[in-house]
């Protein structure tokens, strides 16, 4: 695997590179997704010093996470037939390809010689692209000023007293039974007049 990098203008954009633990190509998608986080922190020190020895400023006065950093991969070791399948005209593609045999092409690493008692071997290449926008790009930063430029628009008063008013108005009268009816007043008639006399003679 190599490491590419495109910060420091005037400089090699290769960076670095190392051996991955893995000898079968199609088991390397697999691998790079199950390692992807211990491989991040190591290209970060490739970047880091490339950085130091380029005088580049880019995150020197930061306090920078792996968060920060953005990271992709493709292969390099491909076959003519699918570097023509590239968009962008790159002799490179995706991990996926690294499943079908037909689309890549190993490189020669080492020729045989009898001399000296050497063998031949092959490798295949793959491009780990590792880069560090500048803070005004980086996602995280622009999502969190985002959402600290959001003004906080507090209720008015007169928004608080709707929803009490709204229910008072809804609320219904239960009448309780404390409360005693009206019983109109009757006049005593005659009888009743000469009954309350007499009683009161007595």
């Amino acid at each position: 695997m190599q490491f590419i990098n495109g910060n420091c203008a005037g400089s090699t954009s290769l960076i670095g590179g190392i051996h991955l633990a893995v000898m079968d190509i199609k088991r390397v998608p697999a691998y790079l997704s199950k390692t992807k986080h211990q491989l991040k922190i190591h290209v970060m020190r490739y970047l880091n010093a490339h950085f130091q020895s380029m005088q580049c400023c880019i995150g020197a006065t930061e306090s920078l996470c792996a968060e920060d950093y953005g990271k992709s991969f493709s292969v390099a070791s491909v076959s003519l037939t699918e570097a023509a399948l590239n968009p962008s005209k790159r002799n490179e593609g995706p991990l996926f390809f690294c499943l079908y045999s037909g689309l890549m092409e190993p490189v020669t690493t080492i020729l045989s010689d009898w001399d000296t008692n050497t063998n031949f071997k092959v490798a295949y290449v793959v491009n780990c692209y590792i880069h560090l926008l500048p803070p005004s790009q980086r996602r995280m930063i622009v999502i969190c000023k985002s959402a600290d430029d959001q003004p906080q628009v507090k209720p008015r008063i007169e928004d608080r007293a709707k929803p009490m008013v709204s229910k008072v108005k809804k609320s219904k009268m239960v009448p309780t039974q404390c409360v005693s009816k009206y019983v109109p007043h009757q006049r005593p008639s005659v009888n009743e007049k000469k009954l309350t006399q007499k009683l009161s003679d007595l």
